[in-house]
C-alpha cells in the first residue's frame, strides 16, 4: 500500500521520541522530562546547570557566525 495513501505527508516511519545515548543533545531531553517540575516549582526555573549548558551551546553555534 502507498505509505501516502496511509501516513498522509507525514514519513513512513516515526522520528525516534529521544536523543540516542551518549549524544551532546540528550542532556534536552532531561530538560524536556523535568521542565513541568521546574516551572511549577517556587522559585521558578531554578535552571542554573542548564542556563550554562544553554549558553554554551550558544556560543559554540554563533561563533564561527559572528567572525568578522
Amino acid at each position: 500500500m502507498d505509505t501516502f495513501a496511509t501516513r498522509g505527508f507525514l514519513p513512513s516511519r516515526d522520528p525516534a521520541k529521544a536523543f540516542p545515548a551518549g549524544s551532546k543533545y540528550c542532556v534536552l531531553d532531561e530538560i524536556g522530562a523535568d521542565l513541568p517540575n521546574r516551572l511549577t516549582s517556587p522559585g521558578g526555573t531554578g535552571g542554573t546547570p542548564y542556563v550554562t549548558w544553554l549558553e554554551r551551546l550558544i556560543d559554540e553555534t554563533l561563533a564561527h557566525r559572528v567572525r568578522a
